[in-house]
C-alpha cells in the first residue's frame, strides 16, 4: 500500500478511536458531598439546582409535585440529574421530625390519593405525587437505617417514580429520597438508581 494511503488510514483510525473511545477519566463516577449526605453519581450526570421557595413558607410546608409542577420548579434539597435527559433525577429531602416512619409513609399514601391536606407542622420539605398509583411497596435497610420504599406510577402514566424514606434518628430526624424518570427509560435507568442508592451515606 502507497505511503499516501498508510497515512490517511492511520488517519482514519485515530479518528474513530477519538471519537468512539473516551479517555478512562471521563467515565468516572462524581462524588456528592454536602452538609451530612453524600454519594456517589454516574459520570454523565450534573448537580442540579436547590429548591428555592417563597419567602412566605417555612420549613414545616409539604410541597404537592404533580409532574407539570415538576417540570416548573427544582424542588429538592439535594439533586443530581441526567445531562441527556432531565426528567431523570435523583432528589435527597430533609423532611425533618416524625412521629414514626409509618406516619411518614402513610402521610405520603394519603396525600398521594388526595385524602388529606398537603401541609403537616412537624415535617419539613416533602414530595407528594399526587394522583400517582403505587405499583410496589417494601420495607428496606439502607446503610442500616430503616426505611421504606414506595414505586409508582404518575397519573398520566407517562413517569415512574421510586420514593423511599428514611428513619435517620426515630422520631428525629427523616429523609426523603426520589427517583423519577419516563417510564420507557425506567428498566434501563434502574442501574443507576441502584449505583447511587448503593453509596449513600448520611451522617
Amino acid at each position: 500500500m502507497p505511503r499516501k494511503h498508510l497515512l490517511v488510514a492511520a488517519g482514519l483510525i485515530i479518528i474513530f478511536l477519538i471519537i468512539f473511545f473516551k479517555p478512562p477519566g471521563d467515565n468516572k463516577p462524581k462524588t456528592f458531598s454536602k452538609d451530612n449526605v453524600s454519594f456517589v453519581y454516574p459520570a454523565d450526570w450534573e448537580e442540579a439546582p436547590s429548591l428555592t421557595y417563597p419567602a412566605d413558607w417555612g420549613e414545616t410546608n409539604v410541597t404537592n409535585v404533580s409532574e407539570e409542577l415538576g417540570e416548573m420548579l427544582n424542588y429538592s434539597m439535594f439533586s443530581v440529574r441526567d445531562t441527556h435527559d432531565k426528567k431523570t433525577r435523583f432528589d435527597v429531602l430533609d423532611v425533618g421530625s416524625a412521629s414514626s416512619l409509618e406516619e411518614l409513609v402513610n402521610f405520603y399514601k394519603s396525600a398521594r390519593s388526595g385524602k388529606t391536606s398537603y401541609y403537616k407542622p412537624n415535617t419539613g420539605l416533602m414530595i407528594i405525587h399526587e394522583g400517582s398509583k403505587i405499583d410496589s411497596e417494601n420495607s428496606l435497610t439502607i446503610n442500616g437505617m430503616r426505611a421504606y420504599q414506595i414505586i409508582s406510577t404518575s397519573h398520566s402514566g407517562k413517569y415512574k417514580y421510586v420514593v423511599i424514606f428514611i428513619e435517620k434518628i426515630p422520631g428525629e430526624k427523616y429523609y426523603q429520597i426520589v427517583f423519577s424518570c419516563k417510564i420507557e427509560k425506567f428498566e434501563e435507568e434502574k442501574k443507576n438508581f441502584e449505583f447511587i442508592i448503593n453509596s449513600l451515606k448520611i451522617t
